[in-house]
């Protein structure tokens, strides 16, 4: 809140305005309300005639990348210090490199025990044994229809009753696959059969708090395994999401907006598909120089599983490229364009009663008030004709577009080392690979040495001595994957070693006896906490509830209590598998590194990088 607060006053602060005047509203608003009283609606046409309508002043802006920009300002960098450092006096140097050096020693010392023990902690008999469950009612056959129907009550809903219709995908060509956040985005913009789009924007915002159109992903796992085991997972759900949220007399009136939505939606226009693809690129290319830590670890990941690949095809780099490629399509070859974004609505407007789900979250007395809504939602659904549904495709042994997926990893994302260019003066570095082999288990132990490496070795090396923004690891429970990443990085091959040598370095405290139990319980408390979180609110314990459920995961929860109890009796033994596999498992690892040109230019021989073509 103190930062929103202080970026509202540099709006005045930085034109000369005194500061406070910024969080000064009961004058202003006074004023205008009176001003509203005296002229009515006057005053706001007033305002959209002088300043929009008759406003004469125009700003005429081209932009022309330049690309020597980054070696110029490298350049003038080099220039600078070599300009200051010959300034400075032989003393002086010394004095500033004795300086970096006791800087270095103390970042290298550990604190006493003594000073460590001052810190408040949490002790093990202060953290919950149990993690917590969410109930569901299931009904598989809802209104003797055949749509799935989960509800979570949750008394703190106040009223407020969150509604996800779910619409199975999964007939949808592997080929238009690649197109779906494209139609995502479509189904915001395009009218109905009945509505304009301002009509359908103005019911959602009179009717409703909203309704997301969100594409998901969902594993399902097996329920033979009461553990977590490394296996090639090839089934799961996709699913497209139509998520709104209301007060119980307008659910009617949401439910038939997001019908509408789903089964009318119109094809838009060459134009405005070009500027929905053309906005969709520009967002890519300034997200990926601002977070391209996650871009690094789904390129990653996408190498060596076939549920992740389907991520890194959807949401990371293989998107910005596949977009590039459809507006080239849209420009190029309208008709044809026009047609797969056909194939792709019917594969889902019919809205079968067999490819639906209907998950509910709510109080109980919402939930009642709506159950006339919902029923009379789902009796309108076709179902005439019978189709694969979802409790059919949870059953079956691949999802249909898994096995093309599979070899389109090879060509999309191959096991190789990765260089993707950005514009920018620092870079995200990500190294990962499988940490176990199929079949083996990974246990709750697993997760306290990571912690311990995270908060320790990766964050004191990589951040305070190397100067990186932020480092992080993660652990994959169901593939065996282990990543390591790092945030707005200034360092590229330092990191990468860093990654490297993080078997060693434990095996190294290990050896020396530097984990003590304190180190360990600190790291479990860690885990713990990246579990729990913090309370969730009503819409998220629904939907947490809803996707345990339909991962098919009913040994889930006792999945996730044996983890949890793994973590909280992990101890040296843990630390000791975990360095093995860190210096023996964690050897065939690859490397995406979203930095500079001149970083990886540095750095493509040492560590064979495939700089990727991002035009």
């Amino acid at each position: 809140a103190g930062i929103s607060v202080f970026l509202q006053m540099l709006s005045k602060w930085n034109y000369d305005v005194a500061p406070e005047s910024a969080l000064d509203y009961d004058d202003a608003l006074m004023t205008l309300k009176e001003t509203v009283k005296k002229k009515g609606s006057r005053f706001f046409t007033g305002l959209i005639r002088d300043f929009i309508l008759d406003n004469n002043h125009r700003v005429h802006m081209e932009l022309h990348p330049s690309e020597t920009l980054e070696n110029e300002e490298k350049q003038k960098e080099t220039d600078r210090l070599e300009k200051y450092k010959n300034s400075m006096a032989h003393s002086e140097r010394d004095a500033i490199t004795a300086q970096s050096q006791r800087l270095k020693d103390i970042q290298d010392t550990d604190d006493l025990p003594s000073v460590v023990n001052t810190i408040p902690s949490l002790k093990l008999r202060d953290i919950d044994q149990h993690g917590t469950e969410y109930d569901l009612d299931v009904f598989e056959e809802a209104y003797g229809s055949s749509v799935m129907l989960t509800k979570s009550t949750v008394e703190a809903s106040a009223g407020i009753a969150y509604i996800d219709i779910g619409i199975d995908i999964s007939s949808i060509a592997y080929k238009n696959v690649e197109m779906l956040p494209f139609i995502v985005s479509m189904l915001y913009e395009s009218d109905t059969e009945e509505n304009s789009r301002a009509e359908i924007d103005n019911l959602i915002g009179m009717h409703t708090g909203g309704i997301s159109i969100d594409l998901e992903l969902i594993p399902i796992y097996d329920s033979n395994y009461k553990e977590y085991t490394v296996m090639e997972n090839k089934k799961m759900h996709s699913i497209l999401f139509f998520r709104g949220k209301c007060v119980a007399e307008k659910a009617g009136i949401m439910l038939d907006v997001i019908k509408k939505i789903a089964q009318t939606s119109q094809v838009l226009s060459q134009e405005k598909v070009v500027q929905i693809l053309e906005r969709k690129i520009s967002s890519y290319e300034s997200s990926i120089p601002s977070s391209g830590h996650s871009y690094a670890a789904k390129r990653i990941h996408a190498r060596y599983d076939v549920q992740s690949f389907f991520e890194e095809k959807l949401h990371g780099i293989s998107q910005l490229q596949t977009l590039k490629k459809l507006l080239n399509k849209a420009n190029n070859n309208w008709d044809g364009f026009k047609f797969r974004i056909r194939n792709s609505l019917k594969s889902f407007s019919d809205m079968h009663a067999s490819k639906i789900v209907v998950n509910l979250t709510s109080d109980s007395n919402t939930l009642r008030r709506i159950d006339g809504d919902i029923k009379k939602f789902v009796m309108t659904l076709d179902t005439n004709r019978i189709r694969r549904g979802m409790e059919e495709n949870s059953k079956s042994i691949y999802h249909p577009w898994m096995e093309k997926a599979a070899a389109d990893m090879n060509n999309l994302v191959p096991l190789q080392n990765e260089g993707i260019p950005i514009s920018s003066q620092v870079s995200y570095v990500g190294q990962g690979g499988m940490l176990y082999k199929e079949g083996e288990r990974v246990t709750g132990g697993s997760c306290v040495p990571l912690q311990y490496l995270k908060k320790g070795y990766l964050w004191e090396t990589v951040r305070a001595k190397n100067g990186a923004y932020g480092v992080t690891s993660s652990l994959d429970r169901t593939d065996g994957m282990l990543y390591m990443v790092s945030y707005r990085d200034p360092e590229l091959s330092k990191t990468i070693k860093v990654f490297d040598n993080a078997g060693v370095f434990l095996s190294k405290e290990l050896k020396e006896d530097s984990i003590s139990p304190k180190t360990i319980t600190t790291a479990i408390i860690g885990c713990i906490g990246s579990i729990d979180g913090s309370a969730l609110p009503p819409r998220s314990i629904g939907w947490v509830a809803f996707i345990r459920w339909i991962s098919g995961s009913s040994t889930g929860a006792i999945r996730r209590q044996t983890w949890r109890t793994e973590i909280l009796n992990a101890g040296k033994k843990d630390f000791m598998d975990f360095a093995k596999r860190l210096n023996t498992n964690w050897m065939n690892t690859t490397i995406a590194a979203v930095a500079p040109t001149s970083k990886l230019e540095e750095a493509k021989d040492e560590f064979n990088l495939v700089t990727i073509d991002m035009n």
